[in-house]
C-alpha cells in the first residue's frame, strides 16, 4: 500500500468515528478502506493488469454486500439526526408559543394599568376638612419631639463646656 493511501484511509476512518458512522476503529478502518477502494480505482501495472492489494477483496464480493450496509448505516444515522432536529424544532416552537402568550398577557396588563381610574367623590368638602385636621396634628407632634430631643434641642456652646470632652492633664 502507498503511504498516501494509508494516510487518507486513516483520516477517513477518524472522520467516520467522529461522525458515529463506525462503532470502533477496526470497523471504521475497514469501511474507510472499502470506500477509498470504491472511489479510487486500483492502480494497474505496466502490462495493464491490476496490482493486487493485500487488503482489498474482489469487486464482486465487496460491492453487493458492503454498499447496502453502508447505505443502511447512513440512512439510520440520517433518520436519527432528522428525528433529533424535529424534536429540537418542536421544543423551540413550544417555547416561542409560550413566550408569545406571556407577552400578550403582559400587554393586557399594561393596557389595564394605563386606563384612567375614575374616582367617585361623594362629598369633597368633608374630605378637605378631614385632611386639614389630620395635617395640623402631625405638625404639632413633630415640634414637640424636636424640642424635647437633646441632640436637636436649643443648645448653645455656652451650655456645654469643652473641658468635659477633652482632658488637658498629663497622661499616665
Amino acid at each position: 500500500m502507498d503511504i498516501e493511501k494509508i494516510k487518507k484511509i486513516n483520516e477517513m476512518s477518524k472522520s467516520l468515528r467522529t461522525h458515529h458512522f463506525a462503532i470502533d476503529s477496526q470497523d471504521a478502518t475497514s469501511d474507510a478502506q472499502k470506500i477509498f477502494d470504491d472511489i479510487i480505482p486500483e492502480k494497474t501495472t505496466e502490462t495493464g493488469t491490476p496490482m493486487p492489494s493485500p487488503s482489498t477483496h474482489s469487486p464482486s464480493e465487496s460491492q453487493p454486500i458492503n454498499i447496502p450496509l453502508i447505505e443502511k448505516k447512513f440512512q439510520i444515522l440520517l433518520d436519527q439526526n432528522v428525528k433529533s432536529f424535529k424534536d429540537d424544532l418542536r421544543n423551540l416552537q413550544d417555547t416561542v408559543e409560550f413566550l408569545q402568550q406571556e407577552l400578550s398577557k403582559m400587554h393586557q396588563r399594561v393596557s389595564k394599568l394605563q386606563q384612567p381610574v375614575k374616582i367617585v367623590q361623594q362629598d369633597p368638602v368633608k374630605e378637605e376638612q378631614v385632611t386639614q385636621v389630620v395635617q395640623e396634628q402631625p405638625v404639632e407632634h413633630e415640634k414637640e419631639e424636636t424640642t424635647s430631643h437633646p441632640r436637636s434641642g436649643n443648645l448653645t456652646s455656652s451650655d456645654v463646656s469643652i473641658e468635659k470632652f477633652f482632658y488637658y492633664g498629663n497622661s499616665k
